[in-house]
């Protein structure tokens, strides 16, 4: 029992109150508060406030009343929609996207919204308690080995209670409609640097509106391991999926002619790379878009991913012309694609020289702190563990904590013994490099890559027929890679490079390719038969 202030419903005079399961308190009469329950001073302290000893008038304790059922339900999407809202308004305000792509991301939550507002008022049950104790105990937490071919059929539906990974995307499927050449490597990369609200999300709840909420919603919230850009991938395909199947939307092809000629920039490419893949992707019939969830299989493959559709061409285009082997092929024309040839150990040098210049030396970066286990603070330095302290203060440290609660009178105690920088008004951040740094570094690798290019001897056909061994051309004795353990090194890295631009994991994309590579098998399969 709690002693409050009096009750005053019909008069009752009761000041003794209970906390019932509903999540209010009632009086000793049962009569139900609705508002907070302001505790008073113990009646042994009558008369005691005009002694010089000037005592506090009154200490009051605001209990909290976290909401149940369908009303926590309300705050949730509340709360949700304030985030998404976030995460549009920082893609326009700071990436310098088009304004429209706030009023598209407000459109498709609120065709989401009138599904999940019916369900509320309608047949409001259990199941969304169970979604979201599902979503608490498993968020963000599907291993790769679940991924490759996605095992069963996703039925997700746009009425089911939407997760943390839902407004990622949300902003994709805004960006997708827009044809912006934006992929999900990049709302990828955004989040685990910190920069796109994902990792931190309640933190930007304010706490009049979260401090209401039950535990299973801050979990639905809260992102409590590494995003992989797997999950993600199948997470927009799940969406993009579910928006068709209930309001046959459909959702346009990726902007690839702009997207491709961005790959080959940021891997450092000849341009000749761009018209072969162009080609390719004919042969193979690639939409870039993603399948018909009406009519599709029971299974999602790799290569269903639009942006592993584009990379895996890509990647085909660089094996025929550039390949990674040593085997000496000679073009027939010196206006060949294949006419020239990329020394790819100057490639990996440039590579590796490019990413330590977007680092800040001795300094831990916000992907990298998420990703710090108990074995790596060994090897820390001092520096760096300040790091760690600060983006943990940030990231998770309720600025609330030390106010509320039971124990707060503890908790107070225990930072004042061990105080933070949240008295600072500017705690420091995690260096970050500049977008200006990371262009400059890119043209650099790319003038580098592009002068260390050497031509190939030309073999025309009349030489070809007067040798006596068979000269090899362009295509000959093709190296498929099933494992990433059989590529030589300058592959593997060109493998992992392709990976994280495109927002895959470097398996996925391995097996992608490999798709691509037997539809290809197919085409000229059919093409020597009808000749």
């Amino acid at each position: 029992m709690l002693k409050g202030e009096i009750c005053g419903v019909d008069n009752c005079r009761s000041r003794d109150y209970r906390y019932g399961d509903d999540g209010y308190y009632y009086c000793q009469n049962g009569h139900r508060r609705d508002t907070a329950l302001v505790t008073a001073e113990d009646e042994d302290t009558f008369g005691t406030q005009g002694r010089k000893s000037r005592k506090k008038a009154e200490e009051r304790e605001i209990v909290e009343i976290r909401f149940k059922g369908r009303q926590a339900f309300e705050q949730f999407l509340l709360c949700y929609q304030l985030l998404l809202w976030k995460q549009s308004h920082w893609l326009v305000k700071s990436r310098g996207l088009p304004a429209e792509l706030e009023t598209i991301i407000r459109d498709l939550w609120a065709l989401r919204l009138q599904k999940l507002t019916g369900k509320v008022e309608n047949d409001f049950d259990a199941e969304v308690e169970s979604q979201l104790q599902l979503y608490s105990s498993q968020t963000d937490t599907e291993s790769e080995a679940d991924i490759p071919m996605l095992g069963k059929r996703r039925k997700k539906s746009v009425d089911s209670t939407p997760s943390l990974i839902d407004t990622l995307g949300l902003c994709y499927l805004g960006l997708l409609l827009l044809r912006l050449p934006v992929n999900l490597g990049d709302l990828h990369r955004w989040a685990t640097t910190g920069e796109l609200t994902y990792y931190r999300a309640m933190n930007v709840i304010p706490p009049a509106m979260r401090q209401r909420l039950p535990s299973h919603y801050f979990s639905a919230l809260e992102a409590n391991v590494v995003l992989e850009p797997q999950r993600l991938q199948t997470a927009v395909l799940d969406l993009v999926m579910a928006y068709e199947r209930d309001y046959g939307m459909t959702v346009p092809a990726l902007n690839h002619p702009l997207l491709l000629f961005r790959y080959i920039k940021e891997l450092a490419l000849p341009l000749g790379v761009y018209p072969t893949a162009t080609h390719l992707s004919k042969l193979v019939s690639y939409t870039f878009t993603y399948p018909n969830g009406l009519m599709r299989k029971s299974r999602y493959r790799d290569n269903d991913f639009p942006e592993a559709q584009l990379m895996s061409l890509l990647i085909i285009a660089v094996k025929l012309l550039y390949p990674f082997d040593e085997v000496r092929r000679h073009p027939s024309k010196s206006t060949e694609g294949a006419a020239l040839a990329v020394d790819w150990d100057v490639w990996v040098k440039t590579r590796s020289s490019a990413k330590k210049e977007t680092k800040t030396p001795g300094r831990l970066r916000f992907e990298e702190a998420m990703k710090v286990n108990d074995e790596d603070v060994f090897s820390m330095s001092s520096t760096q563990l300040d790091d760690y302290l600060n983006w943990y203060e940030r990231t998770w440290t309720n600025e609330g904590c030390q106010k509320r609660g039971s124990d707060k009178d503890f908790r107070r105690a225990l930072f004042e013994v061990f105080p933070t920088a949240s008295n600072d008004p500017q705690p420091p951040e995690i260096p970050l490099i500049g977008e200006s740094g990371t262009i400059t570094a890119k043209l650099r690798r790319l003038k580098s890559v592009q002068g260390s290019l050497v031509p190939k001897m030309v073999v025309t056909e009349e030489e070809a027929i007067g040798q006596e061994s068979v000269v090899k051309r362009p295509g000959n004795q093709y190296k498929r890679y099933r494992k990433v353990e059989d590529m030589p090194q300058s592959a593997r890295i060109f493998f992992e490079s392709a990976a994280d631009i495109a927002g895959l994991s470097v398996k996925s994309l391995v097996r992608a390719v490999d798709i691509t590579e037997l539809r290809l098998r197919k085409w000229s399969n059919e093409e020597r038969k009808k000749s």
